[in-house]
Parts: C-alpha cells; structure tokens; sequence
C-alpha cells in the first residue's frame, strides 16, 4: 500500500512540476524480470517528464480546481508518508512502476512491487524516511530492480517462481499488448488460465464452470493513454476458441431515426447469444429455478422475450419535463409479434407496480398507441416501420416518425466520433453528450430544489463527450472508451 501511496504523489506531483526535458527511459522494463507465469502484470508511467504526463497536464489544465485539488492531494500524501517528491521522490523513483500479482488470494493483497530506482542511495533513503510513520516496506534487489512488499514472504515467493521465461519473451504477453497504445499512463495484462483458475473458487455449485473453450481467456489487457482530446481506455481479450453465433460488427440504422437533441444514446444486437447464455444457466438447478418463477411472473418463455434483441437495439436519453425522456427502440421485422411480447411483458409490471390506463390519445403521428400510467411517468409503446418503440415520453413517437434533424447527422456527435476515433461498424456502442446533459441534469436538480456549488459546474464545462464501443474478430475481441475534454 505504501508503494501505491508514493505513486499517487508522484500522479499528484506531475501538474505541479509542468514541463522538463524528456530522460532517457533507465532500463529495459519491468517486463525483463517478471516471470512469465505470474496472474496480473501491470506497469505505471511514473516518468513526469514523459509525454504522456505532459499530455495529463495539458488536459488537466481546462479545469480551473487543478492545483487547488492537486496542492491538497500533495498536502496529505506527505502528511501520510512524510515524504516530499522534489526532496525524496523524484531523486529515487524509476521510470516505471510495477505491480505483480502472486495471486487472488487474501483480497487480492498477495502484491509485490518494482522501480528501477534512479539513485540506490536516494531510493535506500526514501525508503526509510517513508518506513519511519510505521507501515514498514521491504525491499530487496533483483537484477537491478528492487522487488518491494509488505512482507518478506510476498518478496520470497516472487523471487521462487519457477522457470526461467521472463514476460518480455513471451508470446501470449507480446500478442496481449499488440492491440494497446504503445505510449501509456498505464498498462494492464492478465493471464487467461490465473483467471480461469481464481474464477473456480467463487463458483456456485452446478454452474457451467470450468468455462467453455469459447468462453475461457487466454489474456486480458488494458491501458489508459493521456492524448489531445481527452483519456483513452482500450481493452483487449482472446479466447481459447471462437465463439459460436457471435455479432457481427454493424453500422447502427437507428441513428438515423433518433432525434438530433439525444443527449445519450446506446445500441446493441444479441444474435443468439442470450439464447446460449440462457441455456447454460438452466443447467445449474438454482438458475433454472429462478428463470421459471421470472417467466411466471412475465407471463411469456424468457427465452421469448431474449428473441426481441436479435435486431439492432437502441436506448436513448433526450430534454424532458418534467423529466427527461427515455425510450427503447427495437428492430423487429415481425413488429406486431414483437409488440405483443413487449406489452405482454409490461402488462407484467404492472401487476408488481401501481398502474391505470392512461388518459391519453390512443393514437400518435398515425401509429396506434398503448398506454400505461405509473406513479411517476406514462409508459407508451407502439410499432412502426419495422420497429417497436418503448418510451415515457409524450410526442416522442411523432419525433420518430418526423423529418427533424437527426442523430445521424448531428454535428456535436460527429464531432465526438471523431475525436475518439470510433469506425463506422462495431457490435455496439454507447456514446454521452456531457456539454449538454450534466446542464441538463444541474437544471433538474435545481428545479427539484437543490443547489449546485458554482465550483462544481466550472469544473464539470470542460467535460466534451464520451464515447465507448466494442468490436470482435474470431477469437478476439476488444473496448474503447474515450472522455473527450473542450
């Protein structure tokens, strides 16, 4: 814990330092001396004068709370380890920081760390000035690295791994991180089998564990970049065998009928998969049960209801008031036969929530509607044009069916598309207009009676958009995410 203490001041201290000349990286990475059997590898940028720091400063620059939050951040973090990063740190801390995961036991605390210190002698001494508060920290050297824990049994059991591959040469590890930015604040790589292994201790009795080939991982890796526009988190996954029946990347044709002014937006298509994760839960006697008692109260087979999400699926947010309006959007080549499913499943809620028929218009820009008032908002749902529509808001299914701008063409979400670099097909995506929601969302709250510290929404203006998507290719697959800051 004290080593991720001393790397939240060396994160804190990095707005403050600005910017220096770029050092030469002092060695050839962690990667070199972690053996290539260990569960989780995780390797942190703790170089300030790296472009990627710079590039975190730049962007934390946009929000006017950044020294005051970082002076504070610095205050405590010395108050805690005594130690000062112009004084203690900076002279001592490598270019990296590694964390190395023996295992999941114990809460997940079974964790050495690693630096390549810059000056053994400054590193001897922040060691111990950081050991005088109590929390002692041991360290030992390896290969000129020093190997850091909480105990020398973690430091003891690191250093026993057996065999000689180390993770630079290992092939599984190169292909996890093919797919990541090369220039990162933080790298993540998981070994498929350690996770496999840990997943069968949590296991429920009966449950379709060990996984499936198509289902068991090989690796899981992630890393965070720092660019222009705003915070990268890509992931990446392989699984021991393709999977059967899974989505193909599609380009999205219900922005086409979305309304311009969404402030989110969300789409998907199942296949069938749900229909085979259905199938593998009812093999456990503790699903199965649950998944009957679910249907009787539904009224319909689950697996009837599953069906309606092998089309495209959208979710979307727009402005409404009282409150905003929220509506589901279904593909459904059979729209009536969809319809019924979804009324069927409403009229459902409504045997475990207090409702009535609404006093409202029985149809709506020439499309029969069906009505359902609850405490709070009306439930209206309605099929058209190949789709079925599920919304609490009053005139969106005429805002469907008009010829107003839509999301498709909207600029604010071309302009977020582009920034993050999101291709034209994936098998969904999930994308957040944060300049114009969080006003929208201040604006309710300040209507409902609430207060907003002025603080608060200077900080929250630089928050652009965020835009998160995913794609697969036989055996792999993969995330994106991207916060966009004005």
């Amino acid at each position: 814990m004290r080593f991720l203490r001393i790397g939240a001041l060396v994160a804190s201290a990095v707005v403050l330092a600005g910017c220096g000349a770029q050092d030469e990286a002092s060695g050839a990475g962690g990667a070199e001396v972690v053996p290539a059997s260990v569960p989780v590898f995780v390797s942190i940028d703790s170089d300030l004068s790296s472009d990627q720091w710079r590039q975190v400063d730049e962007l934390l620059k946009k929000f006017p709370a950044r020294d005051d939050l970082v002076g504070e951040l610095r205050s405590s973090m010395k108050e805690d380890t005594t130690l000062d990063y112009e004084a203690d740190v900076k002279p001592a801390l490598g270019d990296e920081v590694d964390l190395v995961w023996l295992d999941f036991q114990n809460d997940g605390s079974n964790v050495v760390a690693l630096t390549e210190p810059k000056d053994e002698d400054a590193f001897q001494r922040m060691l111990e000035k950081g050991n005088s508060t109590g929390d002692e920290l041991i360290c030992e050297e390896t290969d000129g690295w020093q190997v850091c824990a909480d105990t020398q049994a973690k430091i003891d059991r690191f250093q026993a791994i057996p065999g000689d591959e180390k993770l630079a040469d290992d092939e599984l590890y190169h292909d996890a991180l093919a797919e990541l930015p090369d220039d990162a604040l933080v790298h993540v790589y998981a070994r498929g089998e350690s996770i496999v292994e840990a997943l069968k201790d949590f296991a429920v009795p009966g449950s379709p564990l060990p996984l499936s080939a198509d289902q068991r991982p090989e690796y899981l890796s992630a890393a965070l970049a720092a660019e222009g526009d705003g915070f990268r988190l890509v992931g990446t996954g392989r699984a021991a065998q393709a999977p059967e029946g899974q989505v193909e990347p599609f380009e999205s044709t219900l922005l086409d009928v979305v309304p311009a002014d969404a402030v989110a937006f969300l789409t998907f298509k199942g296949g069938d998969q749900y229909e085979r994760q259905l199938q593998e839960l009812e093999k456990n006697e503790t699903y199965r049960m649950g998944v009957k008692e679910f249907e009787q109260m539904l009224g319909i087979p689950l697996s009837s209801l599953l069906e309606l999400f092998e089309n495209e699926v959208g979710f979307y947010v727009r402005p409404g008031s009282p409150i905003p309006e929220v509506t589901l959007l279904i593909e459904a080549p059979n729209e009536q036969e969809s319809l019924k499913r979804v009324n069927a499943a409403v009229t459902a809620l409504t045997k475990s929530m207090p409702a009535q028929p609404c006093h409202a218009p029985t149809e709506e820009a020439g499309v029969k509607v069906q009505c359902v008032s609850f405490d709070e908002f009306e439930l209206r749902t309605a099929a058209f044009d190949g789709k079925v529509v599920v919304t609490i808001g009053q005139g969106a299914i005429a805002k469907l069916r008009d010829d107003g701008d839509k999301l498709a063409d909207d600029d604010g979400f071309k302009d977020a598309r582009d920034a993050a670099g999101m291709p034209a097909e994936s098998v969904g995506f999930m994308w957040l207009d944060l300049e114009d929601g969080i006003p929208m969302i201040m604006g309710l709250s300040t209507a409902s009676g609430g207060s907003i510290p002025s603080e608060i929404r200077e900080n929250l203006e630089p928050l652009g958009s965020f835009l998160a998507w995913a794609d697969n290719d036989g055996r792999s697959g993969s995330f994106t995410a991207f916060l966009q800051i004005d």
